[in-house]
């Protein structure tokens, strides 16, 4: 207990799951809306197929380390899908052409209605409700 009568607590959070499917192939635990994002930047038009239908497109989205470039949503059903980036050249358009290509990936996609991840605060003299799951952090008194 604080000097102040106030119980110390400990914070641990998780992000919302994420799927990679940068090597053509997504598989997802249980059906619904997915939100995809590719890591990097891009120039000309690229396209994201999902199951050979398009979901969506970026183009002219210059990004700094570590940006990501929403690509769409789509509704999918638990299992294994097929992914493709189709990296558009250069065209009409200004900026999108341009050497070398910039570097992509990887290709992601998370749960839209999941996309919070959670943050818990538990007393520390229940610390042990945090054990047996998943934190990407977990923060305690000082």
């Amino acid at each position: 207990m604080r000097a102040n009568g106030t119980d110390a607590r400990l914070f641990a959070a998780r992000h919302a799951p994420v799927y990679d499917a940068t090597d053509g192939m997504l598989e997802v635990p249980s059906a619904g809306e997915y939100a995809a994002w590719l890591l990097g930047s891009v120039r000309g038009a690229d396209e994201l197929f999902v199951d050979g239908k398009k979901i969506g497109e970026a183009r002219h989205q210059i990004n700094n380390e570590g940006g990501y470039i929403p690509l769409g949503s789509v509704h999918l059903a638990a299992g294994k899908h097929g992914t493709e980036l189709h990296f558009g050249g250069a065209d009409l358009h200004p900026g999108s052409g341009g050497f070398p290509r910039p570097e992509v990936g990887p290709l992601l996609f998370a749960p839209t209605d999941d996309a919070r991840g959670e943050v818990v605060s538990v007393p520390t003299r229940e610390a042990r409700k945090l054990c047996g799951q998943r934190w990407d952090w977990i923060e305690g008194p000082g």
